[in-house]
């Protein structure tokens, strides 16, 4: 039965070697013993190093161009940051620079086929402050001049 049969590994040349003494009628004798596995025959030392190296220097490698990206990426934000404050006191400061008026009571602006606020989209009422905008739009002035007073928002014609 198959409980008899006993496998043992031996490597592929000395199998080989065995097969073509049986195959020439002679006589094989083998001693069995139990061995250990000797790495030092596969592995070089050499070898060892070379690949303890290359990694060390591909890791090295990585961990360079990862603080590269987020140094780059850092100074992109910052960047970003920057220009947009220097972009919204450009605007404040342009929006302050505006003529502004106050609409009385008769003025063509009151009446409810006029332009309404070009940002808010209310209508004029007496008494409102008004900037004047470059396309002759009004706008409805805000002592902050802070969009969040508006009740409703509209695209503004300024963008």
């Amino acid at each position: 039965g198959v409980e008899d049969i006993v496998a043992i590994m031996i490597p592929e040349p000395k199998g080989k070697e065995i097969v073509s003494l049986l195959e020439r009628n002679i006589t094989v004798t083998m001693s069995i013993t139990i061995g250990t596995r000797n790495l030092q025959k596969y592995v070089s030392r050499t070898s060892v190093v070379f690949v303890s190296i290359s990694f060390i220097v591909l890791m090295i490698i990585s961990l360079a161009w990862l603080v590269f990206y987020y140094i780059q990426r850092f100074r992109y934000a910052n960047a970003r940051d920057r220009n947009q404050r220097r972009l919204g006191d450009a605007a404040k400061k342009a929006i302050s620079k505006l003529q502004v008026r106050t609409i009385k009571k008769g003025d063509k602006e009151t009446e409810s086929d006029f332009d309404n606020c070009a940002v808010c989209i209310e209508g004029y009422k007496p008494n409102d402050v008004v900037r004047i905008l470059p396309c002759r739009h009004y706008m409805q002035h805000t002592p902050s001049d802070s969009w969040k007073n508006c009740q409703r928002m509209a695209v503004c014609v300024l963008q």
